[in-house]
């Protein structure tokens, strides 16, 4: 009985050794591959955004897929410089489908990793519209923050000149600005 005992021993000790050890290669493997997952994850977001240029019809599964990648190249390779641009097609996709916190948290997220980008001022009119459409955000005050900071850091972007007009529809529906 004892010896079967340390059989059993025995045998659970080289299963975990082994299952430790196939899950230290697999980690080593990935890690190893990190710079050809932003190459990967970069070539999908071409092909994504190819088929979203030239689709007529909307898709809503396309435009998952668009965004899930678009938004994995900008969360998981920052240092790439096509990033910042893919994250503003994944938050124009997601208010597309009305889905505004993950656009909320897409520019926020950009705020954070993408001051330098030269798509940084368009990140902050994208915040202030966000915030002060009453059928999304709807935060007036969070709004007129965002458009006096783009103002005030960026006064001679294209996007700071549009604040003004962009102000008059605070807190106002698009269908308004039909009539």
């Amino acid at each position: 009985m004892e010896q079967f005992v340390r059989l059993i021993i025995l045998t659970l000790l080289v299963f975990v050794g082994f299952s430790c050890t196939r899950d230290n290669q697999q980690n080593e493997s990935y890690a190893n591959n990190q710079p050809d997952s932003c190459l990967v994850i970069e070539k999908r977001a071409k092909k994504w955004d190819s088929i979203i240029s030239n689709t007529l019809e909307y898709n809503s599964l396309h435009s998952k897929e668009a965004q899930t990648t678009f938004l994995n190249l900008a969360y998981y390779c920052t240092a790439n410089k096509k990033s910042p641009e893919y994250l503003i097609k994944a938050v124009q996709l997601s208010i597309q489908d009305k889905n505004y916190m993950q656009a909320r948290i897409a520019l926020e997220f950009a705020e954070n990793n993408f001051m330098k980008s030269e798509d940084f001022p368009m990140i902050l009119f994208m915040l202030g519209e966000l915030y002060g459409d009453p059928e999304q955000l709807n935060d007036p005050d969070k709004s007129k923050e965002y458009f006096n900071r783009l103002e005030k850091e960026f006064p001679n972007s294209t996007w700071a000149r549009m604040v003004p007009d962009a102000r008059k529809w605070i807190g106002k529906p698009k269908s308004e600005m039909f009539k």
